[in-house]
């Protein structure tokens, strides 16, 4: 029997049926070297009375279901995917992302040869590779970051070095709050002539958003920063920084979400409070005159929503066709998966 080389981990909650559907796309493609292990974070309805049935009619001893005793949340659930990982490699494949025909065999093929490498990121309609570029250490991944952002944080097209990874587990811990645990993890286990590889395959598709299931980008602006606290070297952080300006940050943005978040809570010291925080971590500790400039404007209408609200309900209809009045999404943005 061949020794496992590679865990497939798929964190999953309250996506039952969906997962289903995952696994009818996955399961074909096991060789001996895999393994899977379903990570269930206390889902209302047990996942193994969903999918008991095609794990026992699968012919493969290296399926585990594991389920938290509570739900400890997403991020978290993330992590436990490295903690029980047994192998050297591994995919954490969402539950609604679909995996490519002959994925599981590109993967293998790749890891062959990939002995020190720390990631191999694979290219989705996020963001395209066109050619395969190599880094080392963490600086080059942090200059190469600017163009794989959106790769790196969608968890799901990503196959991880497990054996450098659960050294920095407790910054994956630590950094839950980031919304991108595995990106910390991924970012401390870097050493001088670690590799990291941007692949132009692409291993799986993203799942669409389910209504009322979307990520916010006001939110995600607010946490992701949290990153840049990892202790990095100056220009390391400043690349970063940089990253995840260019892939989420708007002035424009910035202020519609603002003024989003104070009508839609009644509470616009709390959104000055958030849009204060946000422009701290982005923009840095010493922003440019032009950005202070920006930003004191930006903060001055969001003082005086009576004078700027008339503007953000047209720019928000014609954007939407939604009025402010209609709670039911307005604070919903593009879903980017973890």
């Amino acid at each position: 029997m061949n020794c496992p080389l590679l865990t497939i981990a798929i964190p999953t909650f309250n996506r039952n049926q969906i997962l289903a559907r995952t696994l009818s796309f996955l399961l074909p493609q096991l060789r001996p070297e895999c393994e899977v292990i379903i990570i269930d974070n206390a889902s209302p309805v047990p996942v193994r009375e969903t999918i008991g049935a095609i794990l026992e009619s699968v012919q493969i001893s290296r399926i585990e279901l594991v389920r938290n005793s509570v739900n400890v949340g997403g991020n978290a659930n993330i992590v436990r995917c490295v903690e029980l990982c047994r192998t050297k490699w591994l995919w954490i494949l969402g539950d609604d992302d679909t995996p490519r025909p002959g994925a599981v065999d590109a993967i293998l093929e790749l890891i062959a040869g990939a002995a020190e490498s720390s990631v191999l990121s694979f290219t989705s309609d996020m963001t395209e590779y066109k050619d395969q570029i190599t880094t080392t250490g963490r600086s080059g991944l942090c200059i190469a970051i600017a163009h794989a952002f959106g790769n790196l944080l969608f968890v799901s097209t990503n196959v991880y070095n497990a054996t450098k990874l659960r050294k920095y587990i407790g910054f994956g811990y630590e950094y839950c709050h980031s919304n991108a645990p595995h990106l910390a993890m991924l970012l401390m286990s870097i050493e001088e002539h670690s590799t990291c590889q941007l692949l132009p395959q692409q291993i799986v598709d993203r799942g669409l958003p389910r209504p009322g299931d979307h990520w916010s980008m006001y939110w995600h602006l607010l946490t992701i920063g949290t990153l840049l606290d990892l202790p990095l070297k100056s220009p390391e952080r400043m690349a970063l920084q940089s990253a995840i300006n260019n892939a989420l940050f708007s002035y424009r943005g910035l202020l519609s979400q603002s003024i989003l978040y104070a009508l839609k809570s009644g509470d616009k010291e709390a959104a000055l409070h958030i849009f204060g925080q946000i422009a701290c971590r982005l923009l840095g500790a010493k922003p440019s005159l032009l950005a202070r400039m920006k930003l004191a404007g930006l903060r001055l209408a969001l003082e005086n929503l009576w004078l700027t609200r008339p503007v953000a309900e047209v720019a928000f209809k014609k954007r939407t066709g939604r009025s402010l009045s209609d709670r039911s999404g307005e604070m919903a943005m593009a879903k980017t998966k973890l």
